[in-house]
């Protein structure tokens, strides 16, 4: 006797783990057809804080939860980190302040009932800070599901990336000034990618990606040179990191890195990463478009 077909589809809860969390919408908020940002079910609550003694307690009904539907559970902890990290990281691009931090991932069966099938730790999201998430009034939300599917193409055609997006995240979320120094430099790093003459190309190449009016440049060019001998200073032990320097300028040094990591997810959903150094040179040279010639 042939064995029944189990229709049970399986949906991947992950919570988010601030403080609180704000929105401006009443309803799920799409990054593509199967991933949403919205408040935890009623259904998944109760079942979650039924089955995990470590959830109960923390979850309410007005946590928000990054929600996957249509998973695969054989493949899902496989597959999962790329498709959190990039879901994250676009709600981290449209929010301001504290990064979304995301706890464990509760796998929901659903039939005629529902169940708890298993669940997935999911340490990589998980920040120190856990103040209020939010997304200011007035965004375009639109830009959401267009920029979680640009960064999947991205991610697809260079899977390094996924190290850059996440060391962003961790940037904003971390308590530690030394930390924060470290992951935002890596992300800036990893942007341009060289092993020789770092500082001055990692000032130059991230200057001109983050700014296009070359006037502002300079100055933009002089922060990300302190910005790496601070770094330098701090891996290698030389003195203590300028902490005032750094509070001062923070805002504005995030505000490049997240324009530095944009211009490259554009670059990837147009062309290809073998061409990316070439793109640079020429942006550097003033060539027009930024386009290596042929």
């Amino acid at each position: 006797m042939a064995a029944r077909k189990d229709n049970a589809r399986f949906t991947a809860v992950i919570p988010v783990a601030n403080e609180s969390c704000a929105i401006p919408t009443t309803v799920p908020l799409p990054l593509s057809s199967d991933i949403s940002f919205q408040k935890i079910r009623g259904d998944d609550l109760a079942l979650i804080t039924e089955k995990d003694n470590d959830a109960f307690g923390k979850l309410k009904g007005g946590t928000y939860t990054l929600t996957l539907s249509g998973i695969d559970p054989q493949k899902f902890s496989v597959n999962f980190a790329t498709q959190v990290s990039a879901s994250a990281f676009t709600l981290n691009i449209l929010g301001s302040g504290t990064p979304l931090s995301l706890g464990k991932a509760y796998i929901i069966r659903s039939l005629r009932k529902s169940s708890l099938h298993s669940s997935v730790s999911n340490s990589g999201h998980q920040h120190g800070i856990l103040n209020k998430f939010e997304i200011p009034k007035g965004t375009d939300l639109a830009v959401a599901s267009k920029l979680y599917s640009a960064l999947m193409v991205a991610l697809k055609k260079h899977p390094p990336l996924g190290i850059t997006i996440s060391r962003y995240s961790s940037a904003t979320g971390r308590a530690s000034a030394d930390d924060r120094l470290i992951d935002l430099c890596i992300a800036l790093e990893s942007v341009f990618q060289s092993q020789t003459e770092i500082s001055f190309q990692f000032a130059l190449y991230n200057s001109i990606l983050a700014e296009t009016d070359p006037k502002k440049r300079l100055s933009i060019f002089s922060n990300l040179k302190k910005l790496y001998s601070e770094r330098s200073n701090v891996v290698h032990g030389n003195k203590s990191l300028d902490s005032k320097w750094l509070d001062e300028k923070w805002d504005d040094l995030v505000g490049i890195t997240k324009a530095s990591i944009l211009r490259k997810i554009e670059f990837l959903n147009e062309s290809d990463h073998k061409r990316w150094r070439g793109y640079l040179q020429g942006l550097a040279l003033g060539v027009p478009d930024g386009k290596e010639p042929d």
